[in-house]
């Protein structure tokens, strides 16, 4: 009788020898920033769409989270020209665990999440607000 191989044989080819090194928390944000701005197709002008969002492992073993996100979604059929407005959130989960920590970096038009996205300030800024919202859920 023939014995079953349950060995996936794409497995063995992710097998990386010697060290890999992981991005640093600048270079993945910087990574799903411009992974973002190239997904505009996906966020009309006017209307409702599905959140847009681009996410990474974290890589500093300090922080307590395991998961950053950077979204663009919809605000709230109650808001005043919400048919216009678009969000830019940031969002750090632990999975499995089912909280998360959120905060709204930016609300306005699709060229105005853009123009933050483009902003070389904001930019600086977001490594700050994602360890930010690792103490926060730590803190949870």
């Amino acid at each position: 009788m023939d014995k079953i191989n349950f060995i996936n044989p794409a497995a063995k080819r992710l097998k990386i020898k010697g060290k890999t090194t992981m991005l640093s928390l600048d270079e993945n944000i910087k990574m799903i920033v411009k992974k973002l701005k190239n997904r505009d197709r996906e966020i009309p002008e006017y209307g409702d769409f599905r959140p847009v969002r681009e996410e990474f492992l974290n890589p500093d073993k300090k922080l307590s989270v395991t998961n950053f996100v950077l979204e663009i979604n919809k605000p709230s059929k109650n808001i005043d020209g919400h048919e216009k407005l678009r969000n830019l959130t940031a969002q750090a989960y632990n999975l499995p665990h089912p909280y998360k920590s959120q905060i709204l970096l930016a609300t306005g038009s699709k060229n105005d999440i853009f123009n933050a996205l483009n902003d070389e300030e904001f930019l600086e800024k977001l490594p700050k607000i994602f360890k930010k919202l690792a103490r926060d859920l730590e803190d949870a």
